[in-house]
């Protein structure tokens, strides 16, 4: 990547970094964590057996398998002016209530028996300064629910900072979100435009869906999601279902774009994560997701095994963009194991705003769609090209020659098409060798080009005949321009029987005038009659001039 490239990921890094909140209270240390059986706002606090924790870290490091409700207290007091101020929590594991001065000032998820899994949103919540102690101590309470792995705060300390901070915050957060999935829906939806008009392009149908789904994947995280209604249980389940589906898509991608089958390891593999979508989905609890979701987990190494097995097949093999399709997944494949890692381990770190995988994600995507515009451009070239001369193939000119008669009879220009051909050619072949054979016609190839304007059309029709069309303003130009390009081709020169010689090139030609009613094909045709005609009575010269 060059400078300007890297200048623009930084660029894209600074303006959509969010910036960590400023706490404007002073909590005191260490919090209070006490288990509980059930929910009691009113609850006797005192007769709970409580343990001292530092946060953020998870319940469990005092209180070893514990899932279920837990209260957690701490005082306060405020180190700012009485401007409006809002409670912030970047993650709570998995429901919560957040009570200050025995007022509630807001929750997220249900507790029991009406459960809801609020495990992946951070928490904003107002603070009334009516039930604020701006002078004194503050009294804070926080029940959680947890059902499922770790509990409590296992990423952030809650902190209390001013509202205008905090919405400023949640501002950046939604458009760093909204940045990072509106950029991998659009190259998404290219991939899989590509391949409605391609349908033999798997490679673009794997990777578009492939961040189609990390699209989704990400929505699940967003405030969006909160505020779409949906039951943030199956906004739970959702998310889950889309890692297995992004867990499963990535390796075929990388199948289809070396044109490789899988092993039966990563069969395997695939088809556990494949089975674990239905079992999310119609698991009674959701906290039941992560059973199949650990197994997919431990699942990543094998995965990542077999897709490095792969790579180095294609390293060795010398295929084309493998080694730079390795450099940048070994980062996206890194930073979304380390997001895996962090998160099967509830690794705190209070540094973490974002998933890493999305930032890798969208350097990958970069790549690869350049890697892909750029191989689809190869094989567009090789489907309209000539490979030895670079002329357009018969079928391309034809097309294009249309379009050229349609544009003359649109400015009131005429159009001059030549056809020509090598005297001699096959008596060259047989005697000098069909690598000198191929030297002359790549040369007879530049030189005429050099002879051809921008808007003009040069075809290798076979073998060594060549059919051109050329834009003229008027009639009398034809002749200047034949003059030119039969000089052009006879500086092409070859050695036969030691003496250096130009070869020979005869031409016919066909001029077709704005009014005439002529498609590519008939004058193709008009012009080859005039060359047939050349080659018995004037070879080496320009039929009809």
């Amino acid at each position: 990547m060059g400078k300007k490239g890297m200048l623009f990921f930084v660029c894209v890094w600074w303006v959509f970094t969010v910036n960590a909140l400023e706490n404007v209270a002073e909590f005191k240390k260490p919090w209070l964590v006490c288990p509980a059986e059930q929910f009691q706002p009113e609850a006797d606090q005192p007769s709970l057996t409580c343990h001292p924790l530092e946060l953020p870290n998870p319940w469990e490091t005092i209180l070893p398998d514990y899932n279920g409700l837990a209260l957690f207290k701490n005082q306060f007091v405020i180190n700012s002016n009485k401007r409006p101020l809002s409670f912030f929590v970047e993650q709570i594991r998995d429901a919560d209530k957040v009570f200050i001065n025995g007022h509630l000032i807001g929750q997220l998820g249900e507790f029991p028996p009406n459960f809801q899994k609020a495990v992946l949103y951070a928490r904003t919540y107002e603070i009334p300064p009516s039930i604020l102690n701006y002078e004194g101590v503050n009294d804070i309470v926080i029940w959680v629910f947890n059902d499922a792995r770790n509990g409590g705060f296992t990423s952030n300390e809650p902190i209390i900072s001013t509202t205008e901070a905090v919405e400023e915050w949640k501002s950046d957060k939604g458009h760093l979100f909204l940045f990072i999935m509106v950029a991998l829906f659009i190259f998404g939806l290219m991939h899989l435009i590509n391949f409605w008009f391609n349908r033999h392009s798997k490679t673009n149908l794997s990777y578009g869906v492939f961040l189609l789904i990390w699209t989704a994947y990400l929505w699940t995280y967003s405030d969006f999601a909160v505020a779409s209604g949906l039951p943030i249980n199956w906004l739970f389940k959702m998310n889950v279902m889309l890692f297995f589906g992004i867990f499963i898509m990535f390796p075929v991608f990388i199948l289809h774009f070396f044109n490789v089958q899988p092993s039966k390891v990563l069969k395997a593999v695939l088809a556990t994560a494949l089975l674990g979508i239905p079992v999310v989905l119609f698991a009674p609890e959701p906290g039941m997701a992560y059973w199949p979701l650990e197994v997919v987990e431990v699942l990543t190494i094998p995965a990542i095994l077999s897709v490095f097995f792969v790579f180095k097949t294609a390293i060795r093999e010398q295929k084309p963009y493998a080694k730079l399709m390795v450099f940048v997944l070994v980062i996206y494949i890194g930073m979304g194991t380390a997001d895996i890692w962090m998160d099967y381990f509830q690794l705190a770190n209070p540094e973490r705003e974002l998933l890493l995988g999305p930032w890798a994600l969208l350097l990958l995507t970069f790549v690869l769609t350049m890697i892909l515009a750029h191989k689809h451009s190869i094989i567009h070239r090789q489907a309209t090209m000539d490979a030895l001369t670079g002329a357009y193939r018969l079928s391309e000119f034809l097309v294009r020659l249309d379009d050229m008669s349609a544009l003359a009879k649109l400015k009131g220009h005429t159009l001059m098409v030549v056809m020509l051909d090598v005297d001699e050619f096959k008596e060259i072949n047989d005697e000098l060798g069909h690598d000198e054979g191929n030297r002359i016609l790549r040369e007879l190839t530049a030189s005429l080009n050099s002879q051809l304007s921008s808007g003009d059309l040069m075809g290798r029709y076979g073998g060594d005949e060549f059919c051109l069309a050329c834009l003229l303003s008027e009639g009398a130009e034809a002749k200047f321009k034949l003059e030119q390009l039969h000089q052009a081709g006879q500086r092409v020169l070859f050695t036969r029987q030691g003496v250096e010689r130009a070869i020979g090139i005869t031409m016919g030609f066909h001029v077709s005038k704005p009014e005439a009613d002529e498609t590519g094909q008939k004058m193709i045709r008009l012009a080859d009659l005039q060359l047939i005609q050349g080659k018995v009575k004037n070879k080496g010269g320009i039929t009809g001039l």
